[in-house]
């Protein structure tokens, strides 16, 4: 036998296809020693080999299969994770399935058109009755006992820092946490972090469990538990983790409470049944009973009428920084932040539509908003530069040059936007770009891009143009037609237009949309071109704004086949309407079925 042993070759555990251990088994016919190896008290290890004696004493293996004595041939093996720990027993078949436990979970697979199919059940084992149970709490707690506190010494630190815990405390209150979720009936799987900080959140993550998110890689079925600071609590997010992880509109942020099974809450002082449910601080998702998951977003706990209402829970964007004073007046709340503030409108229903408005404050008395001073929104020193551009003049004369536009619009009541990035090439031209200011323009469409300006230099004038609003979008589209500005938006007294000329066109608002012109002089243009009446709404026409109702409503992730928040665009200055209507629950509910 030892001489035998040093021949073989080890058979790694992958899957084979039907035909592939057909073409084994004919391969190794007469020709192949079998090897099935003991210890030394002669119990099998479950370690199988196999090699075959070529005439030129090469040898070769293939992996992936099992000798089976019986049919003496070689069979798909099936290969399990290491994961779970050791393995406990011996594999057995519950109901036509193999199973095999492990310390800390089990597997059940089958063999399916020649390769296994192979499900796994974090921190449970099953018995040979098909029953099955959780292991004990020391097994399925050791990792999270053992767990290290942040993904490096400045994590470390911040987590220690922020939650005033010493390392043994934090861990007890995850553990907690995790035997909370297995009562509830939800193994959340093996630790596959550290305790760290993810997104500004101290959580950590598990895989291989019941949820249902996934990161990629060996990084599935996941789920999450995540420290509440507020409640000095961790709780676990499993069951909606694909909805919490991923929503790109609305945050729900943190978890307040942990998922509760089979019940009924009240909303509106409507009666709803559920089959999973957990609150978040911005909103309550829910499981119905025949499998639809459920958001109801801006909705809290109110205590006196013992049901969930809409709360004032407006998404702003991040610039404008944290919330300093809000008051209600009727059916209109007043939120000021730091650069910025929001008025929210209750509908007769209870939900809410919110009008942001960038770089400005009410006063304790106004429900009009003032521009905040511009040092306390842009400053001369935040202008960047890619200093590897030549502009054409120094970067002082460009920084004072840029400053003075942004302030010139400023004076006229117009808030270009934050600063984004730096002053640098775009798009064949040289700009800087600004967001989440008073311009209408979407040409990222992208969630945390929006509401763009940008200032160009055209180097040959050395002067800068502001693109904006309808204006911007067009262009983007169509600026290597177009090139560089050449003026600002001029609007046109007897045809009720704005006109913004580029190198080799110019681009039209006429009230009901803006396009591009080109081969055509603006001359011959303004002299043929026919007034279009439009309602303006009580706008200014010469700001070239187009007409109420026209900009539609833009969805989660642009196109027509979005879920999430509703969005309607205000094109009104220094307004953005955000509308969480009933329909964005709807379009949820229809789309979000958990499988």
């Amino acid at each position: 036998m030892a001489k035998k042993r040093q021949w073989i070759l080890m058979l790694l555990a992958f899957l084979f296809a039907v035909c592939a251990v057909g073409a084994v088994s004919a391969w190794y016919a007469d020709t192949v020693t079998v090897y099935a190896e003991k210890d030394d008290h002669g119990v099998d290890t479950g370690f199988f080999g196999a090699y075959r004696s070529e005439q030129n004493d090469s040898y070769e293996a293939v992996t992936g299969v099992a000798y089976d004595e019986d049919s003496e041939t070689f069979v798909a093996q099936a290969t399990l994770t290491g994961e779970y720990g050791d393995k406990v027993g011996s594999d057995f078949t519950v109901n036509g399935m193999d199973c095999q436990n492990f310390k800390n979970g089990y597997a059940q697979y089958y063999l399916l058109g020649g390769e296994y199919v192979i499900r796994y059940y974090g921190n449970r084992n099953i018995a040979q009755d098909g029953t099955v149970k959780f292991v004990e709490d020391a097994v399925y707690n050791e990792k999270i006992r053992s767990a290290r506190i942040g993904e490096n010494e400045g994590q470390a630190a911040t987590i220690r820092n922020e939650t005033g815990l010493i390392d043994s405390e934090l861990r007890e209150l995850f553990t907690v946490a995790m035997d909370r979720a297995v009562e509830a009936g939800f193994g959340l799987g093996v630790p596959c972090s550290p305790i760290k900080i993810w997104n500004g959140m101290i959580m950590m993550d598990f895989k291989l469990g019941d949820g249902r998110f996934s990161f990629g890689g060996g990084r599935y079925n996941m789920s999450f538990i995540v420290y509440n600071p507020d409640a000095r609590k961790a709780y676990a997010v499993s069951n909606y983790a694909v909805q919490w992880v991923n929503d790109e509109v609305f945050s729900y942020g943190l978890p307040v409470s942990d998922i509760h099974t089979d019940g009924t809450f009240k909303l509106n002082s409507a009666e709803i049944e559920y089959a999973y449910m957990q609150e978040f601080e911005q909103g309550v998702l829910y499981t119905t009973k025949d499998g639809m998951l459920v958001a109801e977003l801006g909705v809290g706990y109110d205590k006196e009428s013992g049901s969930y209402v809409p709360q004032v829970a407006p998404s702003v964007p991040e610039q404008y920084g944290g919330r300093k004073y809000m008051r209600t007046e009727g059916n209109y709340t007043y939120i000021n932040y730091e650069k910025g503030c929001v008025t929210a409108e209750r509908n007769n229903e209870g939900y809410y539509t919110y009008t942001l408005h960038p770089g400005r404050n009410f006063s304790d008395s106004s429900t009009e908003p003032t521009l905040l001073p511009l040092e306390d929104l842009i400053r001369k020193s935040d202008l960047k530069f890619d200093t590897t551009v030549d502009y054409g003049m120094t970067e002082d004369a460009l920084r004072e040059l840029l400053y003075s536009e942004i302030q010139r619009y400023y004076d006229a009541g117009f808030f270009v936007g934050f600063l984004e990035d730096r002053f640098k090439p775009w798009n064949d031209i040289d700009a800087q770009q600004f967001i989440w200011g008073d311009s209408t323009a979407d040409p990222f469409k992208e969630e945390g891009r929006r509401y763009v300006a940008a200032l160009a230099l055209n180097r040959e004038t050395e002067e800068l143009y502001l693109l904006r609003n309808e204006v911007l979008n067009v262009w983007q589209d169509n600026y290597a037609v177009l090139g560089f500005p050449t003026t600002n938006s001029t609007y046109y007294t007897e045809q009720g237009i704005s006109v913004q000329e580029f190198d080799t066109g110019f681009i039209v608002t006429d009230g009901l949309q803006a396009y591009a012109i080109t081969g055509e002089s603006l001359e011959s243009f303004l002299a043929d071109f026919e007034r279009v009446e439009v309602p303006t709404h009580g706008r200014d026409e010469s700001s070239g704004y187009i007409a109420e109702g026209s900009t539609g409503n833009i969805g989660s992730s642009g196109g027509s086949d979005n879920t999430g928040l509703i969005i309607g665009i205000s094109c009104a200055a220094g307004a953005v309407v955000i509308a969480a209507a009933v329909a964005a629950i709807i379009l949820i509910r229809r789309r979000k079925k958990v499988k």
